[in-house]
């Protein structure tokens, strides 16, 4: 094994973690990815184990506003009695009431759509066809309900619907599936699923969509044998209660991925979907059918009082209680029996579910939600920037949507025809990346069309300044002072006799770049300032700039050839772009020797710093380029990207420091500040006797020029407040 050596701790920024010795083997590695074998879909319990009441007395121990289930029952009953007498009248309202559905597949981060816990669309549909047969007593197997309990069968009139939209009002590219690798919300991929407290303490809050306009559904792998459970409603304001039925981030069911729907991945005997019908009946307020006690009450008066519950598949009458001749009707959605076994609801539990959906909270306003309308047609666009200078670009990008695929696009990227725009018009989704070379405020537009209709946006604006408009200033001079005092910084080898990191070495890497992650808008590459810390020979180095391509560096954005012997180890070299790099994602700076091995007695290698994890990447001799991270080097190369603001003229370092950092020190009278966040700082500058020389505040930058070319040689001190926390620095003025 090689280990990184540090040969050189001769720079004072502090760029990660405190230093650690990496060991790393370049020669004859392979690069493998992990790929988790994806659990089989495990057996099913031998029995139903469902934990509403569990969970609902947890809930309640620690919620004591949320009442008892008595104090529900005490609200309830009124309610359904006043449904049951409008029934015996014949004043009901004839009406199916429908409920919009939204469906949050937790999943491991290594299954694809229809692979273990990442259930398909099809298994998804087959759950709410599911539910519609059964909540309307449409199901196949109604008839095998026996004809002693058929007279008090019951349609609930309750439906259910995929939703088509998001809560920002984007049509779902899955209706009804909102899609969550587990470790998007800071889960661990599991493969013996997620324990009841981990599901409602994490995974609900991080997923939960509104509950008063979509009702929740979680499918994932539940620990501990569990099938499913559900959130009971609330009692929605009984008196002297407060109306609290569990946390809104909370509401809706769980079931397992394996027992939810009749097709993919369901594990016998409950592979028909009646899991979520039995928890569904608990969301909307219907008790166990044996009333969780030996001859308990589930408040219905045509479910015989039984026993206990019933699993696996009886025969027909199965007496207890005393509740001969018929006995238990075990075929209740809201019995434990086995999916193929259950087929129907009674009158009496459609009432108390009527009565709670058309009264309780976060369920009648369900009633009133459209998301599962189909989307209008809208016209809609995104542009990576709209302030420019003369001659530069903007990336406009289609966001339209709609209930039908959209067919055609027309743009018309300057609708006022002010001219010098190129493309002017395109006819193609794009994204389009669109040239203004006057300056000026121009009109966009964007009409979409799907077959049947359109739709156009308009009204966007560009404003496009003339050129050298808005300038950023220069960062002055770079020339650091070296501290020898930090020990995280140094140039590093691959070992003995095997060269440098980010540097000449026997692998014959060609070039070398560190990643910058980048997402803003409107920004401009000015300088790029790098740190060598090893630079002989008579040759030249390549500083150059690499666009992003699928993840590593490619094509060539800017460089510049400088002769090795203009580089001062230790200190800062700027390189000034001319011009300036318009930026719009990822990016990379670093350096090569014109793309070739560099001539012998050359050796040039920059400073870099052990950190959590890597950024910097070789050009190896096969011209393709390697992330270090694949040798076990976690590094970032001692480079700063200094990008300007073109709307505001502001600059900023494009680097973390987690600290005020000044340069240079001592100075000639210009000084850079480079704060450890974008915002508000108040910057003071006091001389030796405490007379304040200097002021200036920032909002939206984290480098600041100072400028001291009026003052005399000196000690000074710079106060920087930022988040409440004042850190001052000495600097030297030496002319």
């Amino acid at each position: 094994m090689k280990k990184i050596t540090l040969l050189l701790s001769a720079f004072s920024l502090v760029w990660g973690l405190n230093a650690q010795k990496t060991t790393a083997v370049k020669a004859n590695v392979s690069t493998s990815i992990n790929n988790t074998t994806v659990q089989a879909t495990p057996p099913a319990p031998s029995q139903r184990n469902c934990a509403t009441m569990e969970v609902d007395a947890a809930m309640r121990a620690a919620n004591p506003d949320m009442g008892t289930l008595e104090d529900f029952e005490e609200w309830l009953a009124p309610r359904v009695e006043a449904y049951k007498q409008a029934v015996a009248n014949g004043t009901a309202p004839e009406v199916v009431y429908t409920i919009p559905v939204i469906v949050h597949v937790i999943h491991n981060s290594n299954e694809s759509v229809g692979q273990g816990r990442n259930i398909s669309q099809a298994q998804v549909q087959s759950q709410i066809d599911v539910l519609n047969e059964d909540f309307r007593r449409l199901n196949s197997d109604a008839s095998n309900t026996p004809s002693v309990f058929q007279s008090v069968a019951a349609d609930v009139e309750i439906e259910f619907c995929l939703a088509q939209v998001d809560p920002n009002g984007n049509v779902l590219p899955e209706p009804g599936i909102d899609r969550v690798s587990a470790t998007s919300i800071g889960l661990s991929n599991t493969t013996s699923g997620y324990s009841t407290s981990t599901i409602d303490g994490t995974i609900k809050p991080a997923t939960s969509w509104d509950p008063n306009n979509y009702f929740n559904i979680w499918v994932t792998q539940i620990s501990g044998g569990i099938l499913g459970y559900a959130q009971f409603p609330s009692n929605s304001g009984l008196p002297g209660l407060n109306t609290n039925g569990g946390a809104a981030n909370t509401d809706g069911v769980v079931i397992g991925y394996n027992y939810f729907g009749r097709t993919g991945t369901v594990s016998a005997p409950y592979n028909l979907g009646r899991t979520a019908t039995h928890e569904v009946g608990h969301w909307l307020g219907l008790r166990h059918i044996w009333g969780d006690a030996n001859c308990g009450n589930d408040y219905c008066n045509d479910t015989p009082t039984q026993q206990t519950s019933n699993n696996g598949c009886p025969s027909f009458p199965n007496v207890t209680c005393s509740n001969g001749p018929n006995g238990d009707m075990f075929m209740n959605y809201m019995d434990y029996v086995n999916d193929n076994c259950m087929n129907t609801f009674t009158l009496d539990q459609k009432a108390r579910m009527v009565a709670v959906i058309t009264g309780a909270t976060r369920r009648a306003s369900l009633l009133n939600s459209t998301v599962c309308s189909p989307a209008a047609l809208t016209a809609n666009f995104t542009s990576n920037t709209t302030t420019i200078n003369a001659g530069q670009t903007v990336t406009f990008t289609d966001q339209s949507t709609g209930p039908n695929p959209i067919t055609t696009w027309s743009w018309n990227f300057d609708v006022g025809g002010l001219g010098g725009v190129s493309p002017a018009t395109a006819s193609t989704q794009g994204p389009h990346t669109v040239t203004y070379n006057t300056a000026g405020t121009y009109t966009v537009s964007l009409t979409v069309g799907d077959g049947s209709s359109t739709d156009t946006k308009t009204n966007y604006t560009i404003t496009v300044n003339p050129p050298g408009t808005v300038t950023c200033d220069s960062v002055g001079n770079w020339l650091i002072n070296p501290d020898a005092s930090d020990a995280s910084t140094g140039v590093y080898t691959w070992g003995a006799g095997n060269g440098y990191v980010m540097g000449n070495n026997t692998y014959g890497d060609l070039a070398w770049a560190d990643k910058v992650t980048f997402s803003q808008t409107g920004k401009e590459l000015t300088e790029v300032i790098y740190f060598f810390g090893v630079a002989t020979g008579s040759g030249n180095v390549e500083l150059k700039v690499w666009n992003d391509n699928a993840g590593s560096p490619g094509t060539v954005a800017a460089s510049q050839s400088v002769a090795i012997s203009s580089i001062t180890p230790g200190s800062g070299m700027q390189w000034t772009l001319s011009p300036a790099v318009p930026l719009s994602g990822d990016f990379y700076v670093g350096y090569d020797h014109g793309g070739t091995t560099p001539p012998a007695g050359d050796t040039v290698a920059v400073f870099s710093t052990s950190k959590s994890s890597n950024s910097m990447w070789a050009l190896e001799s096969n011209n393709a380029w390697v992330d270090l991270s694949a040798y076990g080097v976690n590094h970032a190369a001692a480079i700063i990207p200094i990008a300007c603001d073109i709307a505001t003229g502001q600059k900023e370092a494009m680097v973390s420091f987690g600290e005020v950092k000044l340069f240079p020190n001592p100075t000639t009278g210009s000084i850079s500040v480079i704060l450890p966040n974008r915002e508000k700082s108040e910057i003071q500058v006091y001389n030796m006797i405490g007379e304040l020389v200097f002021t200036t505040s920032s909002s939206n930058t984290n480098y600041v020029s100072v400028n001291l070319e009026d003052q005399p040689n000196g000690v000074y001190f710079v106060s920087v407040k930022n988040n409440d926390t004042v850190t001052t620095q000495k600097v030297i003025i030496s002319k």
